[in-house]
């Protein structure tokens, strides 16, 4: 929706993304479990971080990789299940997968909302393009020039 116009968006990154998303919550909700769980971290942190990078380049969908990740947050907060059931975890888990299922659906209203009734998708959020092409790029600045 927020990709220049003309410009197919392709492959399956967005869903691997999706994926790390379901896994940055099975290294935090299994913290105790994982060995080193602070290198662990760190280490899938620079993966992520390179991958967003990669984006940056021409004709990578960067903003299916970033909706990938965060729908994999918040679909791994209502799928993905926790090992220690005590009252206060299970209040927590209820709570956390009533706020993802409602986030989940009030953003997927938006974007079919603002997608259809928009002249212009790409026109609602000026700056976005920024996370997706870097301008360094002649491509990018040719994709983007009807800004």
């Amino acid at each position: 929706m927020l990709a220049p116009p003309l410009v197919a968006s392709v492959g399956a990154s967005g869903a691997l993304f999706g994926l790390f998303g379901c896994q940055l919550l099975e290294i935090l909700f299994h913290w105790k479990l994982v060995k080193n769980p602070g290198w662990e971290l760190a280490k899938f942190s620079l993966v992520i971080l390179a991958c967003l990078a990669l984006g940056l380049l021409p004709f990578v969908d960067n903003f299916a990789h970033i909706g990938g990740f965060l729908t994999g947050i918040f679909a791994g907060l209502i799928f993905l299940s926790n090992l220690s059931f005590d009252k206060y975890t299970f209040r927590i888990r209820i709570v956390s997968w009533i706020i993802a299922v409602a986030v989940i659906i009030v953003v997927f209203a938006v974007a079919l909302t603002t997608f259809y009734n928009s002249d212009d998708p790409t026109k609602i959020c000026s700056w976005c393009r920024y996370l997706s092409c870097a301008a360094i790029f002649d491509s990018c600045k040719q994709q983007y020039s009807q800004y």
